[in-house]
């Protein structure tokens, strides 16, 4: 099993002392001189599940001798785990000193994450938490020192200079403009450092936008006098090398193809025998122009060296003076900014994406529609009609099926066995004819009284003669209306018993439907008597029926767990399709209003109900 190896014991001297400028090592060294660190290392790992290794350290007083022991050891692997997992500087009290504070920063690879960790031993008391995070905001600058060193490493190997000497320039150039946060100081330090670097007797910084240069800061100059001579020919200077996007440098090399009549110029009336400008830039935009002039010539690897500590520099003063502005200016900038982001050409995906946003949104607040309440309806006839059983008895025959059509006083529904009925009849017609011969009999021999017994037998029975000759005639149940069978399915029941007012059939008319809407309650409010709306059914959505707003309820109902109102409504033209029972979909006429309120209108009664609105 591998072990993670401990922080040394002590620093390696090929490693603190005589780095050569530009190496990781060196740039340790530079970052102790610009934060309060005594010490520092870095550690790496090829993979998640392998143990971090020492690659560089700068530990010239043997400060890290204290972080060798084993549990000290495992409290910086752990930072260095945190910090490479999370991305950020990491800190804590240096276990053997309370006055100092162990900082792990991250060092990244541009879109590829973090790449190792540097470990810096900071003096700062643990109680003082100003002064702690700004040791936080120092250990993270790490990170872009190492990534300046590399890239003054690509840009000096590009130019033909020694990658250490250039790397070291521009670094330190770096280094001290840091130590500024207004933009005028930090541009007057950068000329000065130029100045004096390259022995130079003027050094000057200016901007250039909309195809003018404006001069901005002079070295060894506190007030700049922009109307002077010598001003207006170093910004013509500035101009031609910042229109041409290129280092020129006056008296030109041999192979030059570059225009230098304003250098010229500038060397000839001013007294420079050599001038060199380069172009800053920021975001590959050139937005400003070094001008350096002196009396020795300026050889290829000079320039390649101000070239590099201009580009690492620049930009910096250019970010400080945008931050520095007043705001009403930094507002129109902005604004401008802005402008020419949405009318460019590029992000042309985005735009027309905003584009298309703002047309809807234009659209849904400009133009108006129809409100509509949707609910779930059902056919229901206007008037239904039950057959019923007229008496008790069993079912002979049925002559018709649920979805018949019947006709008034014709259509034959069904009939009950009237047998029975049949022979009581018959003998109660014989006990009739009994009873009147037997009056007949006594009215002839003068006996009164047994007559007047005797027709009163016979009334009794023909009384119920006519019961059942009454009831023999409904045995054959007739429709009463024109419509349609819609229930009552007797085919099993035939010979079945029934009793009187049994219900066995039921008959609706087809001209007189009508559709019961169930709205929500919260939407009840806005229908109204007379209001128009359509109707599609679930088995022909296709279809589109009108119908006018007959009645509302005022009072809800419960139907399905929900709070709703019944809605009666009269149908424009019913089509022979349609049956009771048939459900769907209705969509009422609420009245008109802007796209956007009716689309969010449920939303916004939710937000109201929610908040108390």
């Amino acid at each position: 099993m591998t072990t993670t190896p401990s922080i040394p014991a002590a620093a390696d001297p090929a490693r603190t002392r005589g780095d050569a400028p530009g190496t990781l090592g060196w740039v340790l060294g530079r970052a102790c001189d610009l934060t309060p660190a005594v010490a520092a290392i870095v550690l790496r790992r090829e993979r998640a599940d392998a143990p971090f290794e020492v690659i560089a350290q700068h530990d010239p007083s043997g400060s890290l001798e204290a972080l060798a022991q084993p549990h000290h050891a495992a409290q910086v692997r752990a930072m260095a785990r945190e910090c490479e997992a999370e991305g950020r500087v990491v800190a804590m009290v240096d276990p053997a000193d309370d006055q100092r504070t162990v900082c792990a920063a991250p060092i990244t690879e541009r879109g590829a994450g973090v790449r190792a960790v540097g470990v810096l031993l900071i003096e700062s008391p643990s109680d003082d938490g100003d002064e702690l995070r700004g040791c936080l905001v120092r250990a993270a600058f790490l990170d872009e020192l190492v990534a300046l060193a590399e890239a003054a490493h690509e840009r000096a190997s590009r130019q033909g200079e020694a990658p250490p000497i250039a790397a070291r320039a521009a670094l330190e150039i770096v280094a001290a403009c840091n130590e500024h946060a207004r933009w005028f100081a930090c541009a007057a330090r950068l000329c000065n450092e130029a100045a004096s670097r390259w022995g130079c007797d003027r050094v000057s910084l200016g901007s250039f936008r909309h195809g003018r240069a404006r001069l901005l800061a002079v070295s060894h100059t506190e007030k700049i006098a922009r109307t002077s001579r010598v001003a207006h020919d170093t910004q013509r200077a500035m101009e031609e090398c910042a229109d041409q996007d290129e280092p020129i440098a006056h008296p030109q090399p041999p192979d030059a193809v570059c225009i230098a009549r304003d250098h010229a110029r500038l060397a000839k009336a001013h007294g420079s025998a050599c001038v060199l400008s380069v172009p800053l830039r920021r975001s590959g935009e050139t937005v400003g122009v070094a001008t350096l002039e002196r009396e020795a010539p300026w050889s290829a690897d000079a320039a390649a060296g101000v070239a590099l500590a201009m580009e690492l520099a620049g930009p910096r003063v250019f970010d400080l003076r945008e931050r520095d502005r007043w705001f009403g200016t930094r507002f129109v900038h902005d604004v401008r900014a802005a402008l020419a982001w949405v009318l460019g050409p590029t992000q042309t995906w985005i735009k027309l994406g905003a584009i298309c946003a703002l047309a809807f949104l234009a659209f849904a607040l400009l133009t108006s529609t129809t409100a509509r309440v949707s609910g779930a309806f059902t056919l229901e006839p206007v008037a239904r009609h039950i057959a019923a059983a007229p008496f008790d008895g069993r079912i002979e025959r049925v002559h018709v099926r649920i979805g018949d059509a019947v006709a008034a006083g014709e259509t034959v529904l069904f009939s009950l066995d009237a047998s029975e009925l049949r022979l009581e009849l018959a003998g109660l017609r014989a006990e009739r004819t009994a009873h009147d011969r037997e009056a007949t009999g006594a009215m002839r021999d003068g006996r009164t009284a047994e007559a007047q017994i005797a027709q009163a037998h016979a009334a009794r029975v023909g009384a119920r003669i006519d019961l059942l000759e009454h009831r023999l005639a409904t045995a054959a149940v007739v429709s009463p209306i024109d419509g349609v069978i819609v229930d009552g399915d007797l085919d099993r029941r035939l010979h079945a018993p029934v009793t009187r007012g049994e219900a066995l059939f039921e008959i609706v008319r087809l001209d007189g439907l009508r559709a019961e809407i169930d709205v929500p309650d919260a939407e009840g409010a806005r229908v109204h008597v007379g209001a128009r709306g359509e109707l599609a059914p679930a088995s022909r959505p296709e279809s589109r029926i009108g119908f006018t707003v007959e009645r509302v309820d005022p009072a809800p109902r419960i139907v399905g767990g929900r709070s709703v109102r019944r809605v009666i409504a009269t149908l424009d033209g019913p089509e022979a399709w349609m049956r009771p029972g048939a459900e769907g979909v209705a969509k009422i006429d609420a009245g008109q209003g802007r796209r956007a309120a009716v689309w969010t209108r449920a939303l916004v009664d939710w937000v109201r109900l929610r908040l108390w609105l």
